[in-house]
């Protein structure tokens, strides 16, 4: 979790209940959140926790929505947004049109990103395999539960 800072702003993508914000925000982040609105239990969550949350459908080569500021971080912890409606995962293409978005409209200049990767789909052993050497490629930072980029890693693409 980011070190408590003055006025850092956090994304937190696919929030889920909203533990996690919550956190940050107990930290003194300043704490958005995105994610769709189809679990009760998140959506009654989220209300009692008082998270602020964008509704949001995050898909492949589609820009995330429009946000009244950058970021500072960005998280995304066993995101569930890179599964097709086909069943399948996101490919090379995919994560680079999102990383590119990030790069270039919600992440600040000394931002920095944290990608945690569900590796227990084991169906998707070879895509999985190829989106990790397409990430250690940007040069991020391969951290337990996930990686590690900076704005300038995903300069890279």
């Amino acid at each position: 979790m980011p070190r408590k800072q003055a006025s850092k702003h956090l994304l937190d993508l696919g929030t889920g209940s909203g533990y996690f914000p919550l956190t940050c925000r107990h930290q003194g982040l300043h704490v958005h959140s995105l994610d769709l609105d189809t679990t009760p239990l998140y959506a009654a969550s989220i209300q009692r926790l008082s998270i602020d949350r964008t509704t949001f459908r995050i898909e492949p080569h589609k820009p995330l929505c429009d946000f009244a500021q950058r970021f500072d971080w960005v998280t995304a912890f066993q995101p569930m947004f890179d599964q097709a409606d086909d069943g399948g995962i996101w490919e090379r293409t995919q994560w680079q049109y999102f990383f590119q978005d990030l790069r270039n409209h919600v992440l600040n200049d000394r931002a920095q990103l944290f990608l945690g990767v569900n590796t227990v789909r084991s169906e998707f052993h070879k895509v999985l395999q190829d989106n990790f050497a397409f990430f250690q490629s940007l040069q991020g930072l391969q951290v337990i539960g996930g990686w590690l980029f900076s704005k300038e890693h995903l300069s890279a693409l």
